[in-house]
């Protein structure tokens, strides 16, 4: 009697260990499934209904997203910019080299760079490069901008980082405004470099 209860005891253990184990799998699968539908869009999927497709004139793609929003809240897991612009990142040391985007002059306002792939959580990082410097002398002559003197805004994303987060640090675009270069301060005082050019 005492041995079949051990023995029974045994055999529903080894029950659930194979349970969870089998439940384990299913998880990983459906993690790996759910990753697997959500990769990063590539210029060349503009117009494709999975994919919110960003335009400018002349039929030109300036971006693509995904997944593509159902609602108007919903953020996409995936942008990635398009067209000739390409920037250089160095952060800790190392150099960030990041294709694809454009350059844009807001009317007579503002001097706009977007470049890269931008990942919104929880898609991992990726390498994205935005900046925006408001007044009409940036977007007619060019020169050096200082964060607090005028309306700056730079967000850079790199592997491994979510956001570096910028406190300070000058903005210097070129009187041709097709290129330009930058240093900023994150909050923690690390320093972060580089460059771009519209193509």
């Amino acid at each position: 009697m005492r041995r079949r209860s051990v023995s029974d005891m045994l055999l529903r253990t080894v029950r659930v260990i194979t349970m969870l184990g089998l439940c384990s799998l299913v998880v990983v699968a459906a993690g790996w499934t759910q990753g697997a539908a959500v990769s990063p869009p590539r210029c060349s999927d503009a117009g494709r209904k999975a994919v919110e497709t960003g335009w400018l004139p002349g039929h030109q793609v300036a971006s693509v997203a995904a997944p593509a929003p159902k609602t108007r809240n919903e953020v996409p897991a995936y942008t990635r910019m398009c067209g000739p612009a390409s920037a250089v990142v160095r952060f800790h040391g190392t150099s960030f080299w990041i294709p694809g985007g454009r350059c844009a002059l807001n009317g007579k306002r503002d001097y706009v760079v977007q470049v890269g792939l931008t990942a919104a959580p929880p898609a991992a990082p990726a390498k994205s490069l935005d900046l925006v410097v408001g007044g009409p002398k940036a977007a007619t002559v060019g020169g050096a901008f200082r964060m607090g003197s005028v309306w700056v805004i730079a967000k850079i994303q790199l592997a491994n980082y979510r956001s570096l987060d910028v406190s300070g640090g000058t903005i210097t675009i070129a009187p041709s405004r097709r290129l330009g270069t930058f240093t900023f301060r994150l909050r923690d005082s690390t320093r972060v470099s580089g460059s771009w050019t519209c193509g």
